[in-house]
């Protein structure tokens, strides 16, 4: 049996019976109501705009990724991150090792008032074989979640793994270099104005590099790969992803094709379809590289979800375009 309580309206003078059933607060259960047997299916009433492919907008855009892409290395946000620390103190940040590793923790403050917050591993290579036995690198790496902030506010944001090395590859030889940068690294300084610290660009980018003397005269042949993600360029079309890009000199027996890297550049058009254009050049069963007779051209073959839609073109001389060093 349900209890029933009097309710008084004391400002009409009236009582009224109430079943507290009805309370939620008088402690009795409250049911709720069931589910539905299976959600209710997404009705879209328009339809969707059909993608158009531009060739020429596409071809545009690929020229100002490998326009930009050598503009890109680990080396800025090392200049921020020693820049920086040259504000530390022997206090303040901690520093600790680990099978052979040096990193800091802070959460404190300098007896100058510089604030180093979070961690970061640091661990600068003299002559070093990362490359191998017989290589000889050197160069930093940075990897870390933090930031520093100076007395005057000016702040250092590191949110990733950023690198840059050169030296000799493993046969002891051939010029080497190494870069990358993965995450986000935020500098308010100007010495980032003439780096690319100091534009729009977004990279998600590891890049190696080699310059190799084939002769006696001291003939150089230059090469460079690429492997990540673009974002910012200067382009309508603003968003790349480099799958193995990969470019040489031309060099008999290796490489036959000096007008066209290997690998599949993909771009994101404004209307969000990705267009990925594969080249034509084709890594063989001995390590070398051929290309398919009459495809020496600089184009590729470009999808859209998987179909073939046409094919595109792009300058990619810049790629190995350079002197004495790539970036």
């Amino acid at each position: 049996m349900r209890a029933v309580i009097p309710i008084c309206l004391a400002a009409l003078g009236a009582c009224a019976d109430k079943d507290i059933a009805d309370d939620p607060k008088s402690g009795d259960p409250v049911s709720e109501p069931a589910p539905p047997a299976s959600p209710s299916p997404y009705e879209y009433d328009g339809q969707p705009e059909p993608p158009v492919y531009d060739q020429a907008e596409l071809e545009a855009a690929m020229d100002a990724v490998f326009a930009e892409v050598l503009t890109i290395s680990g080396a800025p946000p090392i200049l921020a991150y020693q820049t920086m620390m040259e504000l530390a103190d022997s206090s303040c940040p901690t520093w600790y090792t680990n099978e052979g590793y040096s990193y800091w923790v802070g959460g404190c403050t300098t007896g100058e008032g510089v604030d180093f917050s979070g961690y970061v591993f640091a661990d600068e290579y003299v002559d070093a074989a990362l490359l191998g036995e017989g290589s000889s690198m050197t160069g930093m790496t940075l990897n870390g979640q933090a930031f520093i902030t100076d007395t005057d506010g000016g702040r250092l944001d590191m949110g990733g793994y950023a690198y840059d090395a050169a030296g000799t590859g493993d046969d002891g030889v051939t010029e080497t270099w190494l870069t990358g940068v993965i995450g986000t690294f935020v500098w308010d300084d100007e010495l980032v104005e003439d780096t690319w610290l100091g534009t729009p660009l977004q990279p998600t980018l590891e890049a190696s590099a080699y310059q190799f003397v084939i002769d006696a005269e001291g003939t150089k042949v230059q090469g460079v790969r690429l492997h990540g993600g673009l974002a910012g360029f200067n382009s309508d079309w603003s968003t790349a992803s480099l799958d193995s890009i990969f470019m040489v000199d031309e060099l008999p027996g290796f490489w036959h094709c000096g007008l066209e890297p290997a690998g599949i550049l993909s771009i994101r058009a404004q209307d969000g379809y990705w267009y990925q254009v594969a080249f034509d050049v084709q890594k063989q069963a001995d390590g070398s590289f051929d290309t398919p007779p009459g495809t020496c051209d600089g184009c590729g073959t470009v999808y859209r979800g998987g179909d073939v839609i046409g094919e595109a073109c792009a300058d990619a001389s810049v790629l190995t375009d350079w002197e004495d060093q790539p970036w």
